[in-house]
C-alpha cells in the first residue's frame, strides 16, 4: 500500500502565521522592536493556545456526538416493554 503525503499545511499553522503577523504589526505601530527570539516565543505561545482550544473543541464535539448517539439508541417509552405493560395495566 502506497502512502500519499499531503503537502497542504495544517490550518492551525495558517492561523498561527496570521495571528503572529497581527501581533508584530501591533508591536511595530507602538514603536516596539521585535527580534527573532521574541517572535519565535510568541509563535509557540500562539500555537499552544490554538492547539489547546482545538483539543477542547474536539472533546466537546466528541461528548456531544456520544450523547446524540445514546439518545438515538433509546426507544421511546411507549414502544419499550415497560411502556407497553404500563399502557395495558388496569387503572
Amino acid at each position: 500500500m502506497t502512502r500519499i503525503v499531503s503537502t497542504k499545511r495544517l490550518r492551525i499553522l495558517d492561523d498561527v502565521e496570521r495571528l503572529l503577523l497581527v501581533w508584530i504589526n501591533e508591536k511595530q505601530l507602538r514603536g516596539d522592536s521585535v527580534n527573532d527570539d521574541v517572535s519565535c516565543e510568541k509563535a509557540k505561545a500562539i500555537f499552544a493556545d490554538l492547539d489547546k482550544k482545538s483539543s477542547m473543541a474536539r472533546i466537546i464535539n466528541g461528548r456531544r456526538n456520544l450523547r446524540e448517539a445514546a439518545a438515538a439508541r433509546e426507544e421511546p417509552a411507549s414502544t419499550s416493554l415497560y411502556g407497553t405493560l404500563k399502557q395495558q395495566a388496569p387503572t
